[in-house]
């Protein structure tokens, strides 16, 4: 039996919480320190995340520039402690700047986020006649998103405040408007129910307000997300809904939008929710918790609901769907076949989807 690979975006959030939560090279460090008892575990650690990180596969060359910057911060932080056991404190700090400067380095790399670059400005400059100490506005940036709508998906690039929360941009491909809305998270509540995951959000916006967002998703996806990381929470909403929709944004809410994905703004990542519509037959005949169930709402989300007619499909199976399962249900001879059947049709999405 193979050895399992470890999972690149996940492993990328640990090692990186692990590194930041680190500490600071002491002036002084007594072997009876805490910290002095810490070490070798600190130690045993590092070298677990560089076996990871050694059997870790990518599948981009981008992914493998984040591999080598992740191995050179878990080299520079696992330095830096040996150096502290040693003793020699003064190479620790030299080792622990240069972790810092990576760990920076590698963040801005997974990073959606994009700041301006603020140069140094001089005492007083004679051409421009600005100083120093002029207030100058370094509070915007720009953040990739992409469009919320599930028949679209399409990268876009926001211009966004510091102070501000919510943003409505319009989509350059569909022409659609959405809601962005851009908070910190404070803490995340995971609750597995039948067939599908329950999340809580606790959030804090530009206002530095408290904000509590719920929602279920289906897709059964590992989600990459920490406590402090920036996300954007992507809405889709209607032409009739707006009046509602502009006063939610004003109040912090979104009842009449729709959560389609959450972006996490640090990590780079983009969760996109899954419905948690019943599969009425599949689920009679292959159970709830089966597996089969994940593809066949991936297929609805990604292929079904991006088309006019798969949208009908969708809705006359909905509406037939329950009547189909009792009436099949009367007939004990069909379930081997119908289960035989759906799972062949599982097998044909597994090969056909791969590439979506």
């Amino acid at each position: 039996m193979g050895v399992e690979k470890p999972d690149f975006g996940r492993l990328t959030i640990e090692c990186m919480l692990w590194a930041s939560l680190q500490p600071e090279v002491p002036v002084y460090l007594w072997k009876g320190d805490l910290l002095w008892a810490e070490l070798p575990k600190r130690i045993l650690q590092a070298g677990v995340y560089e076996q990871k990180l050694a059997a870790c596969v990518v599948e981009t060359d981008l992914q493998t520039a984040e591999l080598e910057a992740l191995k050179a911060l878990i080299g520079a932080q696992k330095a830096t402690l040996l150096f502290m056991q040693q003793g020699q404190l003064a190479e620790a700090e030299v080792q622990q700047v240069h972790a810092r400067q990576l760990e920076t380095e590698l963040a801005e790399m997974l990073s959606l986020f994009s700041w301006p670059k603020i140069e140094r400005r001089p005492v007083y400059n004679r051409e421009t006649q600005l100083s120093r100490y002029d207030s100058f506005d370094e509070s915007r940036g720009t953040v990739q998103v992409f469009c919320a709508f599930r028949g679209c998906k399409k990268p876009q690039t926001l211009e966004f405040s510091r102070t501000n929360s919510w943003y409505s941009p319009t989509c350059m491909a569909c022409g659609r408007s959405f809601w962005v809305f851009i908070a910190r998270l404070l803490k995340l509540e995971g609750t597995k129910k039948k067939g599908h995951m329950h999340y809580v959000l606790h959030l804090e916006d530009a206002q530095h307000r408290n904000i509590r967002v719920e929602f279920g998703d289906g897709s059964g996806e590992l989600w990459q997300v920490v406590e402090r990381d920036y996300l954007a929470l992507l809405y889709a909403w209607h032409a009739q809904d707006a009046a509602q929709t502009q006063a939610d944004a004003k109040a912090g809410t979104a009842s009449k939008a729709q959560l389609n994905a959450v972006v996490n703004l640090t990590r780079k990542h983009v969760f996109w929710l899954s419905k948690i519509g019943n599969c009425f037959i599949a689920t009679a005949f292959l159970g709830k918790e089966a597996e089969e169930l994940l593809l066949f709402r991936r297929f609805r989300d990604e292929v079904l609901l991006r088309h006019f007619w798969g949208r009908w499909v969708v809705a006359g199976y909905y509406a037939m769907g329950p009547l189909a399962v009792r009436l099949l249900k009367t007939q004990p001879s069909l379930k081997a076949p119908l289960r035989r059947l759906l799972r062949r049709i599982h097998r044909h999405l597994q090969s056909t989807m791969k590439g979506l």
